[in-house]
């Protein structure tokens, strides 16, 4: 008969894995008291001109990203925070992922998209590798925030929230929104200002 200890380490090491893919789209901590039902309130915000501050991450493939490298660059942000529910969490990892498709698929390469996800409270025993790869899965580049220090530098207010930087490093507009059809139009329409400005430039 075969015994069940020479299993356990394996079973063990199932689980905890099976824990870890809850954790990476929400986190049992949510650092500024953030709770959601799964609709957000509609924020949508242009700018007063204010700067977005320098930072440096590393995406799924430790490959670094720093936003002082695309100097002239229209960059869309998306910031996702710890999230305290996993049913939370997930949903708005999935809205995060309509907004960059919707993005990449009418503006291909024609600016700088990447997503954020904040990670300050991965147990331990969860391996980075095994986050990253999970993350990899997406069909865009991903920035994780291990320490929450960009997440400090922007201190936003929402579960969710995309910036648009314009090419003078400005915080040129905000969102934090569900994604649709008329919000998604907005937001095209103010980078279609930008990159108009760019062009008269």
């Amino acid at each position: 008969m075969i015994k069940f200890n020479r299993f356990k380490p394996i079973i063990i090491l199932l689980s905890l894995l099976s824990i870890g893919t809850g954790i990476i789209t929400s986190q049992p901590y949510s650092p500024m008291g953030i709770v959601h039902d799964g609709a957000e309130n509609n924020t949508e915000t242009v700018s007063n001109n204010k700067s977005a501050d320098n930072f440096k991450l590393c995406d799924t493939d430790e490959k670094q990203f720093q936003l002082s490298d695309y100097p002239g660059q229209i960059i869309i942000l998306t910031f996702i925070q710890n999230m305290e529910s996993k049913k939370v969490g997930k949903y708005w990892m999935d809205e995060n992922r309509k907004w960059i498709e919707a993005l990449i698929n009418k503006y291909q390469n024609e600016f700088v998209i990447c997503g954020i996800k904040e990670m300050t409270d991965i147990p331990r025993m969860i391996p980075k590798a095994f986050i990253r790869s999970t993350l990899r899965k997406e069909s865009f580049r991903f920035l994780i925030d291990w320490e929450g220090d960009v997440f400090n530098k922007y201190p936003l207010e929402h579960a969710f929230t995309l910036l648009v930087i314009d090419a003078d490093g400005q915080i040129y507009y905000e969102l934090s929104d569900e994604f649709s059809e008329s919000s998604f139009d907005e937001l095209s329409n103010k980078i279609d200002t930008l990159i108009n400005e760019r062009l008269v430039k």
